[in-house]
């Protein structure tokens, strides 16, 4: 990691990642952060789903609330697939984030300063990025909106999210 990030770096994140796993003993903080954590992101999942029916599908009305038959276990089965979709989308992003960051590591050995070879393996990595994030952004609009979108409309949305949280990406850092 030295020889990446420079020794003082390597030093202080070898510390957090040596103290992050010193348990203190009690593991009812953990519980409790890992709950508030899962509870919290399928909020944001579930609150996204009925964001995208609300956008994708204004002009339908909404039905008699006695013709539709009410199930009992139907928040709770948004709920696990909000819990599903947040644990697949972190796993993606750490896994992509690692490759992205072992490939810039690499090219910064084999290659030295700004020279040809690196320049054409950033671009790669944009574009594998944008690729991985338009597959990632399609996944969401194929499996989160009650309303079945078209796969035309799924690639070009995903494509234009993907393209745009790239460049807000390189932005802001």
């Amino acid at each position: 990691l030295g020889s990446v990030m420079g020794a003082e770096t390597a030093r202080a994140l070898q510390e957090m990642v040596k103290n992050a796993w010193h348990a203190d003993g009690n593991w009812i903080k953990t519980v409790i952060a890992v709950s508030a954590i899962i509870v919290g992101a399928s909020a944001i999942f579930a609150q996204l789903k009925e964001s995208l029916n609300e956008a994708l599908a204004p002009e339908v009305p909404p039905q008699n609330k006695s013709e539709q038959p009410r199930r009992w276990y139907g928040p709770l089965q948004v709920r696990f697939w909000a819990i599903a979709a947040t644990v697949g989308v972190a796993f993606l992003f750490v896994a992509v984030l690692g490759a992205a960051t072992a490939l810039s590591a690499t090219m910064d050995w084999l290659w030295p300063g700004d020279t040809g070879p690196k320049v054409v393996a950033w671009t790669v990595t944009q574009v594998f990025s944008i690729l991985f994030l338009a597959l990632l952004f399609g996944w969401l609009l194929r499996v989160l909106p009650d309303v079945r979108l078209s796969r035309r409309a799924i690639a070009r949305g995903s494509l234009m999210g993907a393209i745009l949280f790239n460049i807000g990406k390189h932005l802001f850092g």
